[in-house]
């Protein structure tokens, strides 16, 4: 059974109240486009991690997905991110002596053009490359009163000094399309053409001198109407949930259900999971199952809503975040926005990612089980499971009483198997889940095939039920090495 959950509920009431705004603010003259898919984002989160978020801007390449700012600097955010970090591709932005309302009849966004191609850096393509403009002839901006649709109807190359030779008139723009179109490096699609009463936006690639080129996409833009039937999607987690993954639910009749984790599914195998002075970039897929048993362990004992419970001892006052790229901040190598862990189902979705950030230190408790030396420990276990989730844990003070512990279905356990077990030639965590009079039950985090054991399983004592899920006969595990054994239940 696979994931597949979005923020619905939740911004209902929201996207509403934006429908209702947008007819009240939006001039009768401007055209209005329909839509099949409503993009959404939080507004009320953006401000807290980019207070000077305005509104937002994607293109279904994904060339652009990121939030558009406001500055009366018109230079702080060619310098700076969304998130007020340095960096040579800065940001989008508005600029001028107040915010934008979008009714404008023209809006300038600007953003520097990066010699790396990023950001705004990238919109030399449409004249570099023939088929770029049939790929990206449209974008989406959505604001917290409305949303646009953005169609490409021209392109200028021009320079820095070039001030204002380009800039529309803003009493009829209209007026200045002759010129522009005669300037333009673009054949328009006649769809894109504006017409009278629509409103413009220009997208424009500021050089850092006098001298440097500039690129500008002119846009028609035009308000969204909405009738209520369109598929909603989250721009902050859409990379993220669009992504293959094979954890879920299975069932072993009369002995339990649990929910499968594996620390190489592909949704998250190669994501970041490092401590924040780390000076390696080891994946998760690698390295992270400890997190992965411990939050096998968890998400098996607790319902989906206490797992949230973990949000109140992030370092930062929203919660939990991911991006797609790590499991901290410290370590996105790109321009993503986090994606914010709020939710029951996404938690449980992404339950080993928030466990495995918590272990790198990322945590207001001051535990760690994550080192740049060697992997992971369970050095942060006691305070996970005594402060954030009251669940008791306990060492086995041996493997027949552990596997008591788990045939009354009293908990589940976490271990550590080492050299000569048929888990690995090293060492590695995984989670006791179950057991009846014949067989232990086991949730390996490192979810495998069963050919993918015989070079260790010398004995052929595993049985894989489904990749992630494993059982061998008591008998035979009573000759593991499991060690320690920590037993994780319920408080009476």
């Amino acid at each position: 059974m696979l994931f597949n959950h979005r923020k619905l509920l939740r911004n209902s009431v929201t996207v509403l109240l934006a429908l209702l705004i947008c007819l009240i603010l939006t001039p009768a003259a401007y055209a209005s486009t329909h839509q099949a898919t409503r993009y959404f984002v939080d507004f009320s989160y953006l401000k807290q991690i980019a207070p000077n978020t305005v509104a937002w801007l994607y293109s279904p390449n994904q060339v652009f997905n990121l939030p558009l700012l406001f500055s009366k600097d018109s230079q702080h955010y060619l310098r700076y991110r969304f998130d007020e970090k340095l960096d040579s591709a800065g940001g989008l932005f508005f600029t001028g002596d107040t915010e934008p309302d979008f009714t404008e009849s023209v809006l300038v966004l600007r953003g520097a053009n990066a010699n790396d191609n990023l950001l705004f850096g990238s919109l030399n393509n449409y004249r570099n490359d023939k088929t770029y403009y049939e790929q990206n002839p449209t974008f989406y901006m959505l604001t917290p009163n409305g949303d646009f649709q953005l169609d490409v109807f021209a392109g200028i190359r021009t320079t820095q000094n070039d001030a204002d030779s380009w800039i529309p008139s803003s009493s009829n723009p209209m007026d200045s399309l002759p010129g522009i179109l005669e300037r333009s490096f673009l054949t328009p699609m006649q769809e894109a053409l504006p017409e009278d009463g629509d409103q413009w936006l220009v997208m424009s690639a500021e050089g850092k001198s006098q001298e440097s080129i500039r690129y500008l996409i002119f846009t028609r833009c035009r308000p969204i109407h909405y009738t209520g039937q369109e598929t909603a999607v989250d721009l902050t987690q859409m990379e993220l949930d669009s992504r293959e993954t094979l954890n879920g639910w299975f069932t072993v009749d009369g002995v339990g259900r649990w929910m499968v984790y594996g620390q190489n599914d592909p949704s998250w195998d190669r994501l970041t999971f490092e401590t924040v002075r780390s000076s390696r970039r080891r994946p998760f897929g690698d390295g992270g199952c400890g997190p992965t048993a411990v939050a096998l362990a968890i998400a098996n004992l607790l319902e989906p809503d206490d797992l949230l419970k973990i949000n109140d001892y992030a370092p930062v006052p929203y919660g939990y975040t991911l991006c797609s790229c790590s499991l901290t901040p410290t370590y996105c190598r790109q321009y993503h926005v986090p994606y914010l862990i709020d939710e029951p189902q996404e938690m449980l979705r992404y339950f080993p990612l928030v466990i495995g950030s918590f272990a790198t230190g990322y945590n207001t408790l001051g535990v760690q089980g994550r080192y740049d030396r060697f992997g992971t420990s369970m050095d942060y276990l006691p305070a996970l499971c005594d402060q954030v989730y009251g669940i008791v844990l306990e060492e086995a003070d041996s493997k027949e009483s552990a596997f008591r512990f788990l045939q009354e279905g009293r908990g589940l356990a976490v271990t550590c198997t080492g050299r000569g077990s048929p888990f690995t030639s090293s060492s590695h965590f995984i989670t006791l889940a179950g057991a009846d009079d014949t067989y232990l039950y086991i949730l390996d985090p490192l979810r495998r095939e069963e050919a993918d054991y015989e070079a260790l399983d010398y004995y052929h004592w595993l049985e894989v039920l489904t990749p992630g899920l494993v059982r061998l006969k008591r008998s035979n595990a009573m000759n593991l090495m499991m060690s320690p054994i920590y037993l994780m239940y319920l408080p009476e």
